[in-house]
């Protein structure tokens, strides 16, 4: 059996990031702060609770901004919208995507967001994948595309929904794509790497490329060399070499992946 791996058992805890504004909030940012707390409630659930929280997700998600990137500059100002960013990936990160040091000597001033509405966007997205409603699931993760394309989570789930769909080569078009234009969110998330390189590897398979997806799993194990997912299909891989037929696709979440033997 073949394990197509949806993103949302992965979601972490997500702690809020360092306000520092004094001053008491405007109701606007009352309302933001508000749709936060659902947010990360809603990454800190399991996946029942996840799926019963969607009507709250909707209406957060009904108040994204038209223009909402992960990283965005606004003259010295550059503002990384993140989920569960390790601090010390900002550097990396920042320098990545934007081309320029992340520490200049000039005063460029860098604000940390919490991802509100990108993130209540791929829950929308994952939770839709979990009730197996690819067409809603297609229309939130789309949705979220649009507003971050660089966005790592989306990017996979949207790319395991053309899997399930045999959209193969659409898939593997997503994936390559994200490689070429997303480098700076690829040097600051890691396992966003490995996440991405094991669904490419996943999609080349199923394209009947086994040398290409056995170096996508094996450029995944050198960021995560325990991953049990990786160690079952570069297995598989050998066994098709050796004249195994190919095996139907199961949907797993993140976590039963991870444990695969």
């Amino acid at each position: 059996m073949r394990f197509a791996v949806a993103f949302t058992a992965l979601l972490l805890a997500a702690a809020p990031l360092a306000n520092g504004a004094l001053a008491a909030p405007t109701a606007a940012e009352a309302r933001v702060d508000k749709d936060r707390q659902i947010v990360q409630k809603a990454m800190r659930s399991d996946l029942k609770k996840i799926q019963a929280m969607v009507p709250a997700l909707e209406d957060v998600a009904s108040r994204t901004p038209s223009a909402y990137p992960l990283i965005e500059r606004k003259g010295d100002l550059v503002i990384v919208r993140a989920s569960d960013l390790d601090q010390g990936m900002i550097p990396a990160l920042i320098a990545g995507a934007t081309g320029k040091d992340a520490n200049p000597s000039g005063s460029t001033r860098v604000d940390i967001e919490y991802n509100t509405y990108g993130q209540a966007i791929f829950l929308l997205g994952s939770a839709a994948v979990e009730a197996r409603d690819m067409r809603k699931a297609t229309f939130w993760l789309d949705k979220g595309l649009a507003l971050q394309p660089d966005n790592l989570m989306l990017v996979t789930e949207k790319g395991m929904v053309l899997t399930v769909q045999k959209r193969h080569a659409e898939a593997l078009a997503l994936y390559e794509a994200t490689f070429e234009n997303a480098s700076g969110m690829l040097l600051g998330d890691e396992p966003g790497k490995a996440r991405l390189l094991r669904a490419k590897g996943f999609t080349l398979i199923e394209l009947n490329r086994l040398d290409e997806a056995e170096a996508a799993y094996k450029a995944s194990r050198e960021i995560e060399p325990d991953h049990g997912g990786a160690k079952h299909e570069l297995a598989y891989i050998a066994q098709l070499r050796a004249g195994a037929e190919q095996r139907g696709m199961k949907l797993v979440n993140g976590e039963e992946s991870k444990a695969l033997k």
